[in-house]
């Protein structure tokens, strides 16, 4: 595979935002979870405390990262990798790329909620780091209705030492 280049998202830019819809329905919706609309996104992406990310090859999208920033603390909303892709370490990409400039801003922890059953994600987020620090019981609501748990988990940054938020 080609290099992966990740960039931030464009706000305001119309049809990305089908686009990461199309994205989170292909890395979520085999799993059971309901996808998100390009409604739903654009609500989402045009907050000012949000960033996106796209890891792409060219044209070729590959996955989206979405994060909401407030202060020193950073939460982890939305990482997708169009399963075409899994296994070659775009969404590794992302997390380093996000990683980076949040501790470049100052941003002193990064936590996020990954379901309890997804084994993929919760490899990838130990190998970058992530501790478990809770779980919320029942957190997500699949297509069919059911609950799953959620896990807790948050990475301490090393912040730069002469930038501060």
């Amino acid at each position: 595979m080609s290099p992966v280049s990740i960039t931030p998202f464009p706000k305001g830019w119309d049809a990305g935002y089908g686009l990461l819809a199309d994205l989170h329905d292909a890395a979520f919706s085999p799993q059971g979870d309901r996808p998100w609309s390009a409604g739903e996104f654009r609500q989402l992406v045009e907050s000012s405390t949000v960033e996106v990310f796209l890891a792409h090859q060219g044209d070729q999208p590959l996955g989206f990262t979405m994060v909401r920033t407030i202060c020193d603390e950073a939460e982890l909303i939305s990482i997708g990798v169009d399963p075409v892709y899994h296994g070659r370490g775009v969404a590794g990409c992302l997390l380093d790329e996000v990683t980076k400039n949040l501790a470049g801003a100052g941003v002193q922890s990064f936590f996020l909620e990954v379901r309890e059953d997804n084994v993929a994600a919760l490899k990838l987020y130990e190998s970058k780091g992530f501790k478990p620090n809770g779980r919320r019981p029942e957190y997500y609501q699949t297509q069919s209705g059911s609950r799953v748990d959620a896990l807790c988990l948050t990475l301490i940054l090393d912040v730069c030492p002469n930038q501060t938020k």
